[in-house]
């Protein structure tokens, strides 16, 4: 028990398992396969791997769950045990040499003669509600402003969240848990 009394050590794993709720709760975690969700905790205990490199790490065991990817979990643990470092220069180590890996294959070329990818296994269907709603429907780039760099382009505002759980989007972190269309929608897309 490393010196620690039965109560502090059962403090240290409630604290770890909301460290790692806090965490996972922002990251893909819902859409990880239960094997790449053990994974993601292990490396973020084991490597003490920061918010950003926890949900970096989840992106890319989404994206290679997607892509039809296999060999990640095995990549970093033969990378572990042949790197011959400890400590932050290991954890610097499997960064580098995943975001490398997953640079190459970015850059590849896309092989669509494997047919259409299979729906993911573990998509969370989200509850689909219509609602009054004052809103206006066609709006501005949500990033234009006086202090940004934006494309300016005008957007159709027809939904709030999205059906799609991609693992690049931004946007979902921003709604419910429910696809909500405004009840007024034919009528509001006349006025255009």
């Amino acid at each position: 028990m490393n010196g620690m009394n039965g109560q502090e050590e059962h403090a240290g794993i409630d604290n770890e398992r909301d460290a790692d709720n806090a965490v996972l709760g922002v990251t893909m975690w819902n859409w990880l396969n239960d094997e790449h969700r053990a994974f993601v905790v292990r490396a973020r205990r084991q490597h003490r791997l920061t918010f950003q490199e926890t949900r970096r790490l989840a992106e890319v065991a989404r994206d290679f769950e997607l892509w039809g990817e296999a060999g990640l979990i095995a990549w970093w643990d033969e990378r572990c045990s042949r790197a011959g470092l400890s400590g932050p220069e290991l954890k610097r180590h499997l960064l580098a040499g995943l975001e490398d890996w997953v640079g190459g294959l970015t850059r590849r070329a896309t092989r669509y003669s494997e047919g259409i990818p299979a729906k993911p296994e573990n998509r969370i269907s989200k509850p689909i509600v219509t609602r009054d709603t004052d809103k206006k429907l066609w709006g501005m780039c949500p990033v234009a402003s006086e202090k940004t760099v934006c494309c300016n382009l005008r957007t159709i505002d027809a939904v709030e969240n999205c059906v799609f759980g991609c693992s690049y989007c931004t946007v979902q972190t921003f709604y419910t848990d429910r696809i909500v269309f405004d009840r007024n929608l034919a009528a509001k897309l006349r006025e255009i």
